[in-house]
């Protein structure tokens, strides 16, 4: 069968540089990805990576033939390496033949090399099924091969990588250069694992590398101190764009929260990175009347207190006169949160 699968390659290439016609060229590459699909599931790995040298270095050619095959060979190329077409190697890593010859294995990882670096989408959603105790140095290594060339596919598929496999690229990524690692770890610090996105957060701080727009939905991550951290560089400066985000955000997703302290923060980041735009959105958080719900939700106090902080922390006359109201209000919790934030000088 060996034999037969030699003889079938070479008389597809005989035919495939005998070509005249493009449809026939089509249809010969068409075998040809045939007999790479069918390598892969055999196993046959030494063969399917000779059918992509044979046409690497027909691509390579400077000749009419190569002009008029060349986008063919690149559609292969790209074709081979999507997901669906490398469907028989998750077979391979997650059951892998210990009957496969080293010989084969080794040229596995050569013809994976030889794909475009799009194979790294195909490939990180295996990551976590692969036997790395086999496999694992040559598998990341195909990573670091393609992550220095695509830092921005990397960098899409880090968030479908096995903690393993991220904490084992970690190194490599400290490597490359600054503005590559950076759009690396700024989308890795997305990852479903806490761990990883911990280690991510924190080496972007030591880098001060930190890009608070990018990361923004880490603003109520699990991580306490992803959260306090974030919340903390947000404060450092206004930004008219900071200041819509942390309304939504307080508006969308902390309205129901019971962590008074976490909801103070965000309103304290609102008035430290907001201006006149926010004061609308505060007036209305402060002075509206509190639902049953709120009223008696351990955080529903919260979130009048801290809109008067932020009031008061804008530093605007506006702002100010508001609070300076809210401390006269026949409403109970209105008036508690605008003489706490006046610092109790229009207490009773």
């Amino acid at each position: 069968e060996g034999v037969d699968t030699s003889s079938i390659i070479d008389v597809l290439f005989i035919l495939l540089l005998l070509q005249t016609d493009t449809q026939e060229a089509l249809d010969i590459m068409e075998f040809l990805q045939d007999r790479f699909q069918d390598c892969l599931q055999q196993q046959r790995f030494k063969y399917a990576l000779r059918i992509l040298v044979t046409l690497n270095k027909i691509q390579s050619t400077d000749t009419p033939l190569q002009k008029q095959l060349d986008p063919l060979i690149t559609d292969l190329f790209q074709a081979v390496a999507k997901p669906e077409s490398l469907r028989d190697l998750e077979l391979f890593f997650t059951s892998p033949d210990i009957s496969v010859p080293d010989n084969e294995i080794a040229a596995l990882w050569k013809l994976l090399r030889l794909l475009p670096s799009s194979v790294m989408r195909a490939l990180a959603p295996l990551s976590g099924k692969v036997d790395l105790q086999r496999f694992g140095l040559s598998f990341i290594s195909i990573f670091e091969t393609f992550g220095e060339e695509d830092p921005q596919t990397l960098a899409e598929v880090s968030t479908e990588l096995n903690e393993k496999v991220c904490l084992l690229l970690l190194p490599f990524i400290k490597r490359i250069n600054i503005e590559s690692a950076t759009h690396i770890l700024t989308a890795m610090a997305f990852h479903p694992s806490q761990l990883i996105r911990s280690r991510v957060f924190h080496l972007l701080l030591e880098w001060n590398a930190v890009n608070t727009l990018k990361l923004f939905p880490l603003i109520d991550d699990q991580d306490p101190v992803i959260r306090q951290t974030l919340l903390s560089l947000v404060s450092k400066k206004r930004s008219p764009r900071m200041e819509l985000m942390l309304c939504k955000h307080i508006q969308e997703k902390i309205t129901k929260s019971s962590d008074s302290d976490y909801i103070l923060a965000c309103y304290n980041a609102l008035g430290k990175t907001g201006g006149a735009q926010c004061i609308p959105f505060l007036k209305k958080q402060l002075l509206q009347k509190s639902s049953l719900g709120t009223l008696f939700a351990s955080g529903g106090g919260a979130h009048k207190e801290g809109a008067a902080l932020a009031l008061m922390t804008l530093r605007k006359a506006e702002a100010r006169k508001i609070v300076q109201e809210g401390a006269a209000s026949i409403i109970p919790d209105v008036r508690s949160a605008c003489r706490k934030a006046l610092g109790g000088k229009h207490a009773s």
